[in-house]
């Protein structure tokens, strides 16, 4: 760790001031509508599915989904409940609740 920050500290010389400090992607960072989709994706809907759920083209999905896979650094929705779990976000604290989206009916 000694080590880090005395490179950061070299470096921040370097560059003529403190450097920002990193922090992990949080699920808060995301747009209102980044989070909705992000709520559908965790739930397993399928892209057909946050679709009609949202009112948006499956276009639309896709695009935000991209958006999403960005932000966490994951390239897959398997890797993205993967990191959602492993950060232990799982209470729904930081994006959109159930209650705030529509549900999709049931087709019999």
């Amino acid at each position: 760790m000694a080590l880090i920050r005395v490179v950061n500290e070299e470096v921040a010389h370097l560059a003529g001031g403190p450097l920002s400090r990193w922090s992990e992607p949080r699920p808060s960072q995301l747009a209102p509508r980044e989070r909705e989709v992000l709520h559908c994706l965790l739930e397993g809907d399928s892209d057909a599915q946050i679709a009609a759920r949202l009112h948006v083209s499956r276009y639309t999905v896709n695009q935000y989904t991209k958006r999403i896979y960005r932000h966490f650094g994951v390239h897959a929705c398997a890797a993205l409940l993967a990191r959602w779990v492993s950060r232990g976000w799982g209470n729904g604290s930081d994006w959109a609740t159930a209650e705030s989206l529509p549900r999709l009916e049931a087709h019999a």
